[in-house]
């Protein structure tokens, strides 16, 4: 049976058949496929309430907020862990792995702090308590000592931060013959207005 006949039983297809096989063309990039097994699953009718795309919207940011910051976190405690040994090892500040390591180690510090700060930010233009909906989600606790960590003198300031990647980005620049871009270092406020745009695209999903 040749590719268009296959597709004629598509609309038998059980969800459970269905959504593998719609996972594995877009996988593959299989668009045409992607589209047939989509268009030919029967159709159900729902009446939602108006808030329902701000609701799944939230639930996006606030995953999307937790996974990001826990891969941070995981970054963080690896990089924390390699200095702590390097020092012991070396006995000195001057060890290379030590140099190499801080001002990553530092920014991405700045980063844990900022994307904490803007979450609240985003929060508070919602009228929410920030803690009360991440606490709800698996790594809460480790994400929370993270940020902690970071807040205890570990993370750059904004402008040290910005100084900071100036300064990588000249070397780049200069060793590359390249002329010098201005750099942006995103602050608690791009956060939030990134989040609150992420909601607002979702209540246009389902307007």
């Amino acid at each position: 049976m040749n590719t268009n006949g296959v597709a004629k039983e598509y609309h038998k297809l059980t969800p459970w058949e269905r959504l593998p096989l719609t996972m594995g063309a877009a996988f593959r990039g299989d668009n045409a496929e992607f589209d047939r097994l989509a268009r030919s699953a029967p159709r159900h009718r729902w009446e939602l309430p108006d808030h329902y795309g701000l609701g799944e919207g939230l639930q996006v940011e606030v995953a999307e907020h937790v996974m990001n910051q826990l891969n941070r976190a995981v970054i963080f405690w690896q990089a924390s862990a390699l200095l702590e040994s390097a020092l012991l090892e070396e006995k000195i500040w001057e060890s290379k792995i030590a140099k190499r390591i801080w001002a990553p180690l530092r920014m991405l510090a700045y980063r844990i702090v900022t994307h904490a700060d803007g979450w609240k930010l985003f929060c508070e233009g919602l009228r929410l308590d920030p803690d009360k909906i991440l606490s709800l989600m698996p790594g809460y606790d480790t994400m929370k000592q993270a940020e902690q960590a970071c807040r205890a003198g570990m993370a750059y300031t904004p402008e040290e931060a910005l100084k900071c990647l100036r300064g990588m980005l000249e070397a780049k620049e200069q060793a590359a013959g390249q002329a010098p871009v201005d750099v942006h270092i995103p602050t608690a406020l791009d956060v939030a207005k990134d989040m609150r745009e992420g909601l607002e695209r979702a209540l246009e999903k389902w307007s």
